[in-house]
């Protein structure tokens, strides 16, 4: 992976260059949801026996966790960095369909579009290709580096879903002259996830997804009527909306380089938030991101024992249960890095 540059070599006008149109559509389904969000959060405030009524406390807990839980574990960390292979029989299927279901339900788009993302993601980290880097606002330091302002957290958090993300073209893939321009940016977006697109479960998921996201606010609705629909739907929606874009923010801002900063450009500016107890637990293991981007095809964020990691469990649960095959644990690399480290760290400054 490309080192990651100084701050002078970046500016915002060669991050614009993935910077599409503005998407009306996006920013009014968000206000709308954030809003309606906010309502459920004053029903709580002012009267908090809502949330410890059974019903709605329940459906509140499994609209927020479930969802997320299958974002982490399906969509990131199995589909996108192909971690591990669902078994190709009917067990199999029928669970990746559920996980895919499931993380349908978290409204991050399906996985056609998050992967799309998600992977120049990791090939562009930090760099001009990243959608969502905090670096395309940043402040140069004396020292030549860089620190976060606070127009890049915004973007890195939310801003930049508010436009066309123009995804830049897959090593080896080259454009059509003859194509328009929207039809180069179509088909430069499916070039990152060709392995998926011919999926027939993927196709599925693509087509069921509008019905998944409907069906995610009307079961609350029907199950513990406006109060349901208002907390268990839009507020963990909402919650679960920041939890994962957290992870583009705060991980590539705040926390630390594990174990020694001499590695920091193995992985961008990608950190483990260890520290942030809150991000730990919610995000399922996620916040240990230095980790995933030295190791991106592992499925084990938390290297150690010791590194909660709610998704590596349940993955390790899935192998167990012989649901998926070919893990990759990738071991002996994350020992072999893990002790490079760390005698750097044991010698002397």
């Amino acid at each position: 992976m490309p080192s990651a540059a100084p701050a002078a070599e970046y500016t915002t006008a060669d991050f614009d260059i993935t910077k599409g149109r503005f998407l009306p559509f996006t920013f009014s389904a968000l206000v709308v949801i954030h809003l309606l969000a906010v309502w459920g959060f004053v029903r709580i405030a002012s009267h908090p026996g809502i949330i410890l009524d059974l019903k709605i406390g329940c459906l509140f807990l499994a609209s927020l966790f479930v969802p997320l839980l299958a974002v982490t574990t399906v969509y990131h960390r199995g589909e996108t960095h192909r971690g591990f292979v669902w078994r190709k029989d009917r067990w199999g299927t029928m669970c990746r369909s559920i996980g895919l279901t499931a993380a349908a339900a978290s409204v991050q788009g399906h996985i056609l579009k998050w992967s799309a993302v998600h992977r120049p993601h990791h090939t562009f980290v930090d760099r001009p290709g990243d959608a969502h880097s905090p670096r395309r606002y940043q402040r140069p330091t004396k020292h030549g580096t860089w620190r976060p302002t606070a127009m890049g957290v915004a973007w890195s958090h939310v801003i930049w879903l508010l436009y066309e993300y123009l995804a830049p073209p897959k090593a080896g893939y080259i454009d059509d002259p003859r194509d328009a321009r929207t039809v180069q940016v179509r088909k430069r977006s499916e070039s990152w996830v060709a392995d998926l697109a011919n999926d027939p479960v993927v196709r599925w998921h693509q087509r069921t997804y509008p019905i998944v996201v409907a069906a995610r606010f009307l079961v609350p609705w029907l199950v513990a009527g406006w109060d349901g629909l208002l907390i268990a739907g839009f507020l963990a929606v909402t919650l679960g909306l920041h939890i994962t874009w957290c992870t583009n923010s705060v991980a590539h801002m705040w926390g630390t380089f594990l174990p020694d900063l001499k590695q920091r450009h193995k992985a961008g500016l990608a950190r483990n938030v260890f520290w942030w107890l809150l991000l730990w637990l919610l995000s399922f293991g996620e916040a240990w991101h230095n980790f995933h981007h030295r190791l991106e095809n592992c499925v084990a964020h938390g290297w150690k024992w010791y590194h909660f990691d709610a998704t590596k469990y349940t993955i390790w649960l899935l192998q167990w249960a012989k649901l998926i095959t070919e893990v990759k644990w990738l071991r002996p690399q994350r020992n072999r890095i893990w002790a490079e480290e760390m005698e750097q760290v044991r010698q002397p400054r």
